[in-house]
């Protein structure tokens, strides 16, 4: 199982995130945070896999709360952003940081599911492998690169 942390400051957002994931077979929510302060004390005590954290936070930025984790003693801990977020800097800031996805809110269940598949997938992946030649670290990073949802595939498709 997939470890998971939900943090977002908004409550009804906390509620469908985690209804989100339980949907999802590999994952498990065990804990939410409507602050960085919680997130970062719930990352220490249940040493999450995976945190989905809004970038706007109500007492410390997102990535800024990453910035802390990354130099903190927890363990390595893998992040989703989902977020209303679309600066550019944010956006740089967030892959200098190491984040698997980033997800624009509002978004549809089925792009949800697409990231956190590839992500589950890329994790077993990463587990299985001794050792790693060109084409499978391509193939790794091809999984954490999704094109968008099935939606956005179709509608393109139909342009062509």
């Amino acid at each position: 199982m997939i470890r998971t942390l939900v943090v977002d400051d908004d409550f009804m957002a906390v509620s469908v995130h985690r209804e989100f994931v339980e949907r999802l077979p590999g994952f498990e929510v065990v804990g939410e945070a409507t602050t960085g302060r919680e997130a970062h004390a719930l990352v220490e005590r249940l040493k999450p896999d995976l945190v989905l954290l809004d970038i706007y936070l109500p007492d410390e930025n997102g990535i800024e709360l990453m910035r802390s984790l990354r130099a903190g003693a927890s363990p390595p801990v893998d992040v989703i952003a989902i977020t209303s977020a679309k600066d550019v800097d944010v956006l740089r800031d967030a892959m200098h940081l190491g984040v698997v996805h980033y997800i624009v809110k509002p978004f549809t269940f089925v792009t949800f599911r697409e990231r956190l598949e590839s992500y589950a997938e890329a994790r077993r992946r990463l587990a299985d492998m001794r050792h790693a030649e060109q084409r499978d670290i391509d193939r790794l990073y091809g999984l954490l690169r999704t094109s968008g949802d099935a939606s956005s595939r179709r509608a393109s498709h139909r342009r062509r």
